[in-house]
């Protein structure tokens, strides 16, 4: 029985003494600890990225999309009527001719023996000029013959003065049907104007033409014209012939892409269009382009040239502005003001003045100092005197543009 009695104090017991002991252990561990190390936490402020602002000399450039349209077109047409007997084996569409290039012949039969008989009716009326000349010669002498003394008022049909005017008449009339009858001879021939390519043709050997109806058509090749529709303030830096400036207009480069590479022509603003487009109520101002079809490639040898309807670039150039700042767009906040991050690393907010819009980029000529660092990062809920700072300390940042 005392057996029995040990073991339930000892199964009671145990519990408590492990209670015991751990409660002493964590009382020793409580009273020998160490404080932890207090880190005291700094506010770094938000991660942006910025550009030095550096003033600079900008060339101001518009830019703009045109489509390429010939200077000169015109619609062949004969003066004459006939069949055709020779055709040139490059007028057909594409084909390019050169000045006083023979485009087709016309039979010339007809048109000569016209000539020839115009020739002999002058040769007879030559003859009865001076058969008239000679009367009125002979008729003054036997005037003489009779006392009567020339006086100038002499009867005009004593002396033939109307027959001798009316073969002065017909004589003048042979010589203009000898003329006309060189010129229609002449027209069989027709020929090129101007440097030109075959935009359509509608003729062939053996076809019988007529006066008066078209046959093809030719565009010059020595000049294109661009439209290009510009905004009302862009419009104020393009210089116009006439109108702005020094009677030179603004210069331009025309540019056609082809495999991610360009090819450039040189141009010029000739005029404004008196009005606007109907859709878009922008400006139009026309570029000129000499050698439309010349390869700009220096090394020759390529087939992109301006032609009739292509698509194209224009990049006006209209002068420089002098210690300006130029920014990437998204620099830009609300079309007029700038973010600095100042020496302290605060947000401040500034306004500027846009002196003009690019593609990418902006000018700025007011509000701003070099040196300053523009934040070009876009900040959620900004507000003045936020803390900032670069990847590389407060001092980083590169050239603005």
């Amino acid at each position: 029985m005392h057996q029995a009695l040990r073991k339930i104090i000892f199964r009671a017991g145990l519990p408590i003494l492990i209670i015991a002991v751990g409660f002493v252990i964590m009382k020793t561990l409580i009273h020998n600890r160490k404080a932890p190390h207090k880190i005291k936490r700094t506010v770094q402020g938000i991660l942006v990225e910025t550009k030095v602002a550096k003033p600079a000399d900008c060339p101001v450039k518009v830019q703009g999309t045109g489509i390429v349209r010939p200077r000169k077109i015109i619609d062949i047409v004969p003066q004459v009527s006939g069949k055709v007997i020779s055709v040139a084996p490059d007028f057909v569409q594409g084909g390019m001719f050169r000045k006083g290039q023979e485009l087709f012949l016309i039979e010339p039969v007809d048109y000569e023996l016209a000539l020839e008989t115009a020739r002999a009716q002058l040769a007879r009326a030559e003859l009865n000029l001076d058969i008239e000349k000679t009367r009125g010669d002979i008729a003054l002498k036997e005037w003489k013959n009779l006392d009567k003394k020339p006086s100038g008022t002499e009867p005009p049909l004593v002396l033939r003065k109307p027959q001798l005017r009316e073969a002065q008449a017909a004589f003048a009339a042979a010589r203009a049907a000898v003329r006309q009858a060189e010129i229609n001879l002449d027209r069989t021939r027709i020929r090129a104007p101007f440097n030109a390519v075959v935009k359509a043709e509608n003729i062939d050997k053996g076809q019988y033409v007529r006066q008066g109806v078209k046959v093809g058509t030719l565009t010059g090749t020595d000049i294109a014209e661009i439209v290009v529709p510009v905004s009302l303030e862009d419009l104020e830096w393009i210089k116009v012939p006439g109108i702005s400036g020094d009677g030179h207009g603004s210069a331009a480069v025309v540019t056609v892409s082809s495999r991610n590479r360009g090819y450039h022509w040189k141009g010029a603003v000739v005029r404004l269009l008196g009005d606007v487009a109907p859709k878009s109520r922008m400006s139009r101002v026309v570029v000129d382009v000499h050698n439309p079809f010349r390869c700009p490639d220096a090394g020759g040898g390529c087939n992109i040239r301006l032609a009739d309807g292509l698509f194209v670039d224009v990049d006006f150039v209209c002068g420089i502005l002098h210690g300006v700042y130029v920014l990437k767009r998204k620099a830009l906040r609300d079309n007029d003001t700038v973010w600095i991050m100042d020496k302290t690393g605060r947000l401040r907010i500034r306004k500027v003045h846009v002196a003009h819009y690019q593609q990418d980029t902006v000018i700025i000529d007011k509000g701003l100092q070099p040196g300053e660092q523009v934040v070009l990062t876009s900040i959620p809920g900004a507000a003045e005197g936020m803390l900032l700072r670069t990847a590389s300390g407060p001092d980083a940042g590169g050239d603005a543009r």
